[in-house]
């Protein structure tokens, strides 16, 4: 399929001075000026119940101005709750359709079918859409359940599918059926307030975490599945600078489950092995940052979702008990490439 040629120079768009951009998604459409706002670093006293990050699933899916909006918050926050969500396959299709493909208006699409419209969620080793149910018929028979989210233990703060070259953009988590007892509740953290406040309490563990490649592997003997994928920590856009010269963050890739150990690469030149130490101390300090002050903790009820941008806000959750009932969390993945459109779509002055 051939590329339409450049528009004339008339056409061009104003661009935003790439040195005073503080957002961290780059880039600006072929038709006028995108103008992200700032992103807010949040910590503990986030309350995902009340605005501006608190929606309700009918304003978003019915009404374009509304899903503008979550979008806009989305952006700035990296995280919404979405309150009144159905449980069903068509809920989190039409959910995420809302933060994927064109920003044009897909209402009369939606009603033809949700199943054929180049929108909604981002197909993965686990299925379009998932079920932490072990009795749910949102999943494919064939679909992978050999991950820890199947399990009742906790979860340490991660994000998801760090074994992808390109992880996903969002991830909807829907609240099926809350656990019997008061465990099971959900813990957020906002990667990009964890990484800067590394990069000011310690400046090199922050530079060696945004240099350094760590590998990340996934394997379901069942299914087939090896998946390898390796990248920095935190991820930096080292093209540009914020105006109070804090660096500017495109990411964060973080999974202590998934990552497997640093070792000296097979063949020589090796590094130095001080180097090693240096890492080792970096992890420990990042270890400390993510844990530290700043976690928001939910108990989330039924027909609550929670979107997440997988590569900013790493996600828990604590143990439960399976005793009188079970819990059940269904959800999807958008992937990177969609969201980041429809904020560029959303976010521009015509």
């Amino acid at each position: 399929m051939g590329r339409s040629p450049p528009p004339p120079l008339s056409l061009t768009p104003s661009y935003i001075s790439n040195l005073e951009q503080t957002s961290s998604l780059g880039g600006t459409p072929s038709s006028g000026t995108y103008s992200p706002p700032p992103l807010v670093h949040w910590g503990s006293s986030l309350d995902l119940r009340s605005p501006p990050v608190s929606f309700r699933y009918s304003d978003i899916v019915s009404s374009p101005s509304c899903n503008d909006r979550a979008l806009v918050q989305l952006y700035k926050h990296g995280i919404l709750r979405v309150h009144g969500a159905p449980t069903d396959r068509e809920g989190q299709w039409e959910l995420a359709e809302c933060f994927s493909g064109g920003g044009k208006d897909k209402r009369e699409e939606r009603d033809r079918s949700i199943y054929h419209s180049n929108s909604g969620p981002m197909k993965t080793l686990y299925g379009s859409t998932w079920s932490t149910s072990t009795t749910s018929t949102l999943q494919g028979a064939s679909t992978s359940v050999a991950d820890s989210a199947y399990t009742s233990d906790s979860l340490p703060l991660h994000t998801d599918m760090t074994y992808f070259h390109s992880p996903p953009g969002l991830q909807i988590f829907t609240m099926d059926t809350p656990a019997p007892n008061s465990g099971g509740s959900s813990v957020y953290r906002d990667g990009f307030h964890a990484a800067l406040t590394l990069w000011e309490e310690d400046p090199q563990a922050f530079s060696i975490l945004s240099s350094t490649n760590f590998t990340y592997r996934y394997l379901d003997e069942d299914q087939g599945w090896h998946l390898e994928a390796s990248g920095p920590i935190i991820d930096v856009d080292t093209t540009r600078v914020n105006p109070d010269g804090k660096p500017v963050l495109k990411g964060v890739r973080h999974n202590d489950l998934d990552r497997i150990g640093f070792l000296p690469p097979l063949h020589p030149p090796s590094p130095p092995p001080e180097f090693y130490a240096e890492v080792d101390r970096a992890l420990s300090k990042w270890d400390a940052a993510v844990h530290g002050p700043g976690r928001v903790r939910v108990h989330l009820r039924e027909g609550e979702a929670v979107i997440v941008n997988n590569n900013r806000v790493m996600h828990a959750r604590e143990r439960f008990t399976l005793k009188g009932g079970e819990r059940s969390v269904v959800g999807c993945y958008v992937s990177r490439e969609d969201i980041e459109s429809r904020w560029r779509y959303a976010m521009t002055t015509k």
